[in-house]
């Protein structure tokens, strides 16, 4: 059993790896998707919305990268090939793939070098994404074991994910003994500039981590898109940001920034205390 201070830096270790994994991922993705305007642009409509499997796509770019590797093969030769790829309505599928290859007019070759390309890197897209769920699952079930994974999921709006982030980004909370320090410790804390004729109401000092602030302010976002969308607790920190923003169109983003401020403070007290959210 690894002692809880070794947890918190397990958890830094594999969210940082977690990151470096996402970026990868989306540069192998936008490589393999234009390489195929050249060879086969078309399969692109085929999942046009692959976030709930998104590695089937690339499976099948894996094995047709070329429109001329479909058209060359038998119906029943693409349902093997696809059976333990496509599982819901594989059928359907396999008759869109060939109406798409068909009105396919590839610029490549199907023995261009690129053909092997599109092969070699979506199979790092694959590799990638499995590497990704395995960091996740890892994250997980180190992230169980610490008492902040339930006080922070208890957040309307705030999931395991960013509860993770939070906690790879921050450590151990209750070593600050006070918001004050945690918000310096982000780069939250506010300065003044009162020199000679120039006074500034105040503007944050953006000396600490901008990955945690940049965490805080996806968080914030999804935050008030989750309580737009009707579902969830009520949220004092989106209460906040709406009420004041109710009447002004421009100059939100101040306001996005007040709100990781209570965000902040309000995760510092609840760890500290070992409270629950309540509204």
């Amino acid at each position: 059993t690894m002692r809880k201070g070794v947890m918190y830096r397990e958890i830094e270790y594999h969210y940082r790896d977690y990151e470096e994994n996402g970026q990868k991922l989306v540069n192998e993705k936008n490589r393999v998707q234009t390489m195929l305007q050249d060879t086969f642009p078309e399969l692109i409509e085929l999942f046009k919305k692959r976030s709930q499997q998104p590695d089937v796509f690339y499976k099948i770019a894996l094995q047709f990268p070329h429109a001329d590797y479909v058209l060359e093969s038998t119906k029943d030769e693409l349902n093997e090939k696809l059976k333990n790829t496509i599982r819901i309505k594989r059928e359907k599928k396999i008759e869109e793939l060939i109406q798409l290859a068909d009105k396919s007019a590839p610029g490549e070759d199907r023995d261009s070098y690129l053909v092997k390309s599109i092969k070699i890197h979506c199979q790092r897209v694959i590799d990638l994404i499995d590497e990704r769920t395995l960091l996740f699952e890892e994250m997980q079930r180190i992230m169980s074991t610490l008492p902040e994974h339930d006080i922070l999921t208890s957040i309307p709006g705030l999931g395991e994910l960013s509860a993770i982030g939070l906690v790879a980004h921050l450590g151990d909370i209750r070593r600050f003994s006070t918001p004050s320090k945690l918000k310096a410790f982000v780069g939250l804390d506010v300065r003044h500039n009162d020199s000679g004729k120039h006074k500034t109401t105040g503007y944050i000092s953006k000396k600490g981590n901008s990955m945690t602030r940049k965490l805080l302010y996806n968080i914030v976002i999804a935050m008030i898109g989750v309580s737009r969308r009707k579902f969830g607790e009520p949220n004092r920190v989106v209460n906040y940001y709406e009420r004041k923003t109710k009447t002004i169109k421009k100059g939100k983003k101040k306001y996005i920034v007040g709100a990781m401020d209570r965000l902040l403070r309000m995760i510092h007290h609840m760890v500290i205390n070992s409270e629950m959210y309540a509204y």
